[in-house]
């Protein structure tokens, strides 16, 4: 099946792209993987993306321009400590999530999708923020990374279009 919304364009496309990384286990569509009262659905490290807003400004014809954010959830376990009195090993340990993290940046900043023919449909991906979501309750860290890109998109391909009805007023026709 062909996907022809560019909302499911783009997580694929950043899905793909993020597939490049090596050592993360899972990547999905975040769909509330971390709900769960125990241990939540994911493996260490997975991410899970989404996009989180999409604003639409109209262009005429047809044509709207989408600004979108996406977020980029990092999940990782921690077993190691990040004490400074720990070994210098538990600690590199401790803190390979902000090293995926930054495989992740350098991975999606600056970067666009592209269709079949090799050209981007979408500006390149800029970074936003990055933080932390408290999941000590699921025994996760999670860093949350966002990105904002913009694409133009036809809502209504003019071949599908109707002609409008001509009105009839005191004045004569108009459409």
């Amino acid at each position: 099946m062909e996907l022809t919304n560019p909302l499911a364009q783009m997580l694929c496309a950043v899905e793909d792209r993020i597939a490049r990384i090596e050592g993360i286990r899972m990547i999905d569509r975040y769909a509330g993987q971390d709900a769960y009262e125990l241990r939540p659905g994911v493996s260490s490290p997975t991410v899970l993306v989404d996009v989180e807003d999409v604003e639409y400004e109209e262009m005429g014809g047809g044509s709207q321009m989408a600004r979108a954010t996406l977020s980029v959830r990092l999940y990782v376990a921690h077993y190691a400590s990040a004490c400074q009195t720990a070994p210098q090993t538990a600690r590199m340990e401790a803190m390979s999530d902000l090293t995926t993290e930054r495989a992740l940046v350098e991975a999606l900043h600056g970067w666009a999708p592209t269709g079949e023919d090799g050209n981007e449909w979408a500006e390149p991906l800029i970074r936003m923020s990055s933080g932390n979501e408290n999941r000590n309750d699921i025994g996760l860290r999670v860093r949350v990374l966002r990105f904002s890109t913009a694409w133009e998109e036809l809502v209504v391909p003019r071949e599908k279009r109707k002609a409008q009805p001509l009105i009839e007023t005191k004045k004569g026709r108009t459409r």
